[in-house]
């Protein structure tokens, strides 16, 4: 404001002819006072800045178009954030600059399931889920002294383990005779109960010189044995290992090469190093 305000002069030295036009600019300079008394007082301690209370840190004062004012931003300082599935919202307001998240030291590959990532680190390859709700392993189901997981539980193996020897394992069958000319007919089997390698041993001959006995070992209908031909009317005895799963079926199918002649089999059975004994 562009006011000037004029040379004063006391009231009790107006008179005279003149005393009217001082009075008149004593009370026009007065009036220009109050006005300029009034422009200060409205804008003193106002600024032109845009902030308002909310961009300003709590109870610090500050000034805008509108005159002194105080912050109401909340003053954090430090803030530490634990991490969650959900996430954390950030509190609004001022931060000094320190804090972060909160660090967990069991945040390491080895706690992470495979093909999960968390916060960057991936899942180990060996850490799985072991439900298994239909068919879970258990001890008498794995072989002595292995181990295994099952819906999170360590199993160690308690079944009997069985590896090809001499001992008798189990009788398939005794002895008998056949004269079918093809394989497909059983004349022994043995259901097996326990997993392992077997040596099955059978005896075979033909009632006849100079004619054909044949001999293979199955296992669930289906030939997995080397086939034996005997021409001679001794006994020879074949072995074969196998290996065997719990629930196979093993057997021995004979036949003759020539119509009208006959097939002789014996000791038909199973073999293992030795009976009912843990083998580590």
């Amino acid at each position: 404001m562009g006011y000037t305000t004029p040379a004063l002069t006391s009231p009790e030295s107006i008179t005279g002819a003149n005393s009217q036009e001082q009075l008149k600019s004593l009370t026009d300079a007065y009036i220009g006072l109050r006005r300029e008394l009034s422009y200060l007082l409205t804008h003193l301690n106002k600024g032109n800045g845009d902030a308002v209370v909310a961009d300003v840190l709590i109870n610090k004062i500050f000034s805008n178009d509108t005159g002194l004012l105080t912050g109401t931003m909340p003053n954090n300082g430090a803030q530490s954030i634990t991490p969650t599935a959900a996430g954390v919202a950030i509190t609004a307001g001022y931060h000094n600059g320190t804090g972060g998240t909160i660090a967990d030291a069991d945040l390491v590959t080895g706690n992470v399931k495979a093909g999960i990532t968390i916060f960057e680190v991936a899942g180990k390859t060996e850490v799985v889920d072991t439900t298994e709700a239909t068919v879970p392993i258990a001890a008498a189901t794995v072989v002595s002294g292995k181990k295994g997981f099952v819906n999170g539980a360590l199993i160690t193996g308690t079944m009997l383990v069985f590896v090809a020897g001499d001992a008798v394992f189990a009788i398939g069958s005794a002895n008998g005779s056949s004269n079918d000319q093809g394989y497909g007919t059983i004349v022994g089997d043995y259901d097996v109960v326990y997993g392992g390698v077997y040596r099955a041993k059978f005896e075979l001959k033909d009632l006849y010189a100079g004619y054909l006995a044949y001999g293979k070992i199955y296992k669930n209908g289906s030939a997995i044995g080397t086939e034996r031909i005997n021409s001679t009317t001794t006994f020879v005895e074949y072995s074969e290992d196998f290996t065997l799963a719990a629930g196979d079926n093993i057997q021995l199918s004979v036949h003759v090469g020539t119509p009208g002649y006959t097939v002789a089999w014996q000791n038909f059975k199973l073999y293992t190093q030795a009976l009912y004994t843990k083998i580590t």
